[in-house]
């Protein structure tokens, strides 16, 4: 009986060349069983399939959740974010500015990739609403406009619920923040 171990199913996060850039011959291994051709008498194995870091994710996550993420790349259609270590969310161009009007879009016309980058930057860490999920595809959607406005709705109750005496139940972010500086 043989077993093949693809070199895509070697590991998430590492792109290898060659197998013999990870093992040598002689190496114990852990794989997990994933295709069986009984007539050939041959498996097919996978390594990264043992610890699915993926599964692992979606299960500890759900849509609507804010989550800290790091911006790994920008591009102009949106920013690449490492969620956990393998694990990486697109943040679309759409989900990073807030929604301007068409007029305002037209007077100010950057390019798309300069509207992403003036927001994000490789290597910032930010908090990001999770939109969708696809578990299949291994595809994460989340949205930068959303999850900072969901934090600004929680601290506005915060500061409702914290200073009923200097809080009415018109108070605005703008009262959020001026009592913030005022304490500080």
């Amino acid at each position: 009986m043989e077993g093949l171990i693809h070199i895509s199913d070697i590991s998430w996060t590492e792109r290898l060349k060659h197998p013999s850039e990870k093992f040598k011959k002689g190496d114990a291994i852990e794989a997990k069983v994933l295709k069986v051709d009984s007539q050939n008498r041959r498996l097919s194995l996978g390594i990264k399939q043992v610890k699915d870091i993926w599964a692992n994710w979606f299960a500890e996550h759900k849509i609507g959740e804010v989550t800290k993420g790091k911006v790994t790349r920008t591009t102009d259609f949106g920013a690449f974010v490492e969620l956990a270590e393998g694990i990486e969310g697109l943040c679309h161009v759409s989900e990073i500015e807030e929604r301007k009007s068409k007029g305002e879009r037209d007077k100010e016309k950057p390019a798309r990739g300069a509207r992403v980058t003036s927001v994000l930057v490789a290597g910032s860490e930010h908090d990001f609403k999770i939109l969708r999920i696809e578990p299949e595809q291994h595809k994460i959607s989340l949205s930068y406009r959303a999850a900072q406005k969901q934090v600004e709705r929680q601290e506005i109750e915060t500061f409702r619920s914290a200073k009923p005496a200097k809080s009415s139940p018109n108070a605005t972010i703008g009262d959020a923040i001026m009592a913030k500086r005022q304490s500080s």
